[in-house]
């Protein structure tokens, strides 16, 4: 049998993903039994984290929580460390200072999770316990979200959520590097609901997915759906509902890492899709890049370009002058079932 180059990728870096999995399997040993310290906040803290390397559909998860949490009148602070932001000192992000920063400065995700947050704070702190305090100091929040916190251990949690793709809940099924698993799926354990998300875009039905899983892990779960709710001008920032998007040829492009999710959820909203890029996940955008793929997209006789919220976000200062053809999707969580799980675990913290 020839010696193909996944079989030399697997000699070469398997070694790697086993020393990985030994070192989160000590790690989370010494968590167990406390010979790592543990600080608790003085405020109910949920955690949202994942197993895998990005694309669960995380933010938009956390998102719909502040959201929740601030209709049952719960000020929220939302605890993140700002992947991929240039700046290191601490932020306080919320609606009314977001003008004062750029998003390359707090990170895609924590201004995106600002612009939505209306009763609260979301501090930007590689330091999630300093970040709490700072918030604490800043406006009293009644519960802390603690954003991408399964692996950050340092910080205890009250509800310990996971959020899990319904069409690859596994990922690769291999640790890092060699797979995109953080950590081996036996320390699900940890976990007190895993929440699993896009229900909507695998052939299974819920009965079929929470059977497949619960024989893997067996713990409470909820189940949702990415639902686009609809569109917004680049330019002037007004909503369009979807409808506009029927039988409309438009060309796409995002550096999320769910590409797919983003095509599907397009296509779903009947958009005639006639151009299609994804680049990497979180990827800093140049003028000419989206010049060119505008150039592209009329070669196909695209109307509009299309992006998601996120990308959105860090082209602000890239559009030049394609504004006016560009719009992004908002996307939203809809619970599909076992809401009851989540709403009980919240009154068990006496939250709701």
């Amino acid at each position: 049998m020839p010696f193909s180059l996944n079989s030399r990728r697997f000699c070469l870096l398997a070694p790697f993903a086993a020393l990985y999995g030994g070192i989160s399997e000590i790690r989370a040993w010494y968590y167990h039994h406390h010979y790592l310290p543990v600080i608790r906040l003085p405020r109910p803290t949920i955690s949202v984290g994942n197993l895998t390397v990005g694309g669960t559909g995380k933010t938009p998860v956390v998102s719909f929580l502040a959201d929740y949490l601030n209709q049952r009148h719960q000020s929220v602070a939302i605890l993140t460390r700002g992947y991929g932001r240039n700046s290191r000192q601490p932020i306080i992000l919320q609606q009314s200072n977001l003008a004062q920063h750029q998003p390359a400065e707090t990170g895609d995700e924590p201004w995106l999770l600002a612009q939505h947050l209306k009763n609260g704070v979301v501090v930007i702190d590689a330091n999630r316990v300093r970040g709490g305090r700072l918030a604490l100091r800043a406006v009293a929040p009644q519960v802390f979200l603690l954003d991408d916190g399964f692996q950050h251990r340092a910080v205890f949690r009250d509800l310990d959520i996971v959020t899990l793709d319904a069409s690859s809940p596994w990922g690769t099924g291999y640790l890092l590097p060699f797979g995109n698993l953080r950590e081996p799926v036996s320390q699900l354990r940890r976990a007190d609901l895993l929440w699993i998300t896009r229900v909507n875009q695998t052939t299974d039905d819920i009965n079929e997915i929470h059977r497949r899983l619960a024989k893997k892990i067996n713990k409470p779960m909820v189940f949702s759906a990415h639902e686009a709710q609809h569109l917004i001008a680049c330019a002037g920032h007004h909503q369009l509902p979807l409808t506009v998007l029927k039988d409309k040829k438009v060309a796409a492009f995002c550096g999320i890492a769910n590409p797919n999710s983003f095509k599907r959820t397009l296509q779903e909203s009947g958009a005639s899709l006639v151009l299609f890029r994804a680049f990497a996940d979180h990827h800093s955008f140049r003028p000419k890049e989206i010049v060119r793929l505008w150039e592209s997209a009329q070669q196909q006789h695209a109307e509009w370009i299309i992006t998601t919220a996120k990308d959105a976000v860090r082209l602000e200062s890239t559009w030049s002058g394609l504004k006016e053809v560009c719009y992004y999707l908002e996307i939203g969580i809809k619970i599909m079932a076992g809401g009851e799980n989540l709403k009980k675990m919240l009154e068990k913290l006496s939250i709701i």
